[in-house]
């Protein structure tokens, strides 16, 4: 699949001029192409994978934590392995989509959601998550659900070509996101920098490596890298462990 999927890549840059600045990886499936399947997953909704966390985390503290930035226990990898491991007679595809649901679906975006509409005093409803929908959409096969190429939502975009303007077919998806991106850029840029360069007291100083943070938050102020999510990962991390001083390094 990946030879394939580059080699497709190659064919499009040199019949279609407007494709020959594109890099390779293009799409989040080339990125993922020959990664076993559990990184599949933790790469796709994650936003540190495992090369760069081995970068990230310093040294070997003891016997129970990681060395050379190999983080065991991996509690993201352990918990996914378990979460799709309860839905052995699903293939690959079926089984992230079962896990979405348990979690993602569940304590992030209808949370958020309802949130958001009840401080509006509006009443939102999800029709495609209608039970007999859902039911239904659960039992297709997988080639009904995406193609190929990566294309999802392929039933959906067959059954109503006639009823829908077809540049809602080919326009990327957008959720309610927050500008993180230019935030760290702009209004938290010196907050973020503070994070970095400021004490960060045992437990960090002992597990992350400094530079690394540096040069991440480098490249995202010069626009070579968005590292939004990265950032503001650690600075969450980093508020965490002076507000409440863990003592989580033995």
């Amino acid at each position: 699949c990946l030879m394939a999927s580059r080699t497709l890549f190659r064919i499009e840059q040199g019949l279609n001029a407007s494709r020959r600045q594109l890099a390779w990886p293009r799409s989040a499936v080339d990125r993922i192409a020959g990664l076993k399947f559990l990184d599949q997953y933790l790469h796709l909704v994650g936003c540190w994978d495992r090369k760069d966390r081995a970068r990230l985390w310093k040294t070997r503290i003891d016997g129970n934590h990681p060395s050379q930035g190999d983080l065991a226990p991996d509690l993201a990898a352990s918990f996914v392995a378990h979460a799709i491991g309860s839905h052995p007679d699903l293939d690959g595809w079926s089984q992230w989509q079962a896990l979405d649901v348990e979690t993602w679906l569940i304590d992030d975006i209808l949370r958020k959601v309802d949130i958001a509409s009840m401080a509006c005093s509006l009443e939102c409803r999800c029709p495609l998550l209608d039970q007999q929908v859902a039911e239904f959409a659960a039992g297709l096969p997988k080639d009904f659900k995406i193609d190929w190429r990566g294309r999802t939502k392929v039933l959906l975009k067959k059954l109503y070509p006639d009823l829908l303007p077809p540049q809602l077919f080919s326009r990327k998806k957008k959720g309610f996101s927050m500008p993180i991106g230019p935030w760290m850029r702009n209004q938290w840029k010196e907050v973020v920098r503070a994070s970095i360069e400021d004490s960060w007291g045992k437990g960090l100083e002992t597990c992350f490596n400094r530079e690394v943070l540096r040069q991440i938050w480098q490249e995202h102020q010069d626009g070579r890298q968005d590292h939004g999510l990265r950032l503001w990962t650690w600075l969450v991390l980093f508020r965490w462990n002076q507000r409440f001083k863990p003592d989580w390094v033995a």
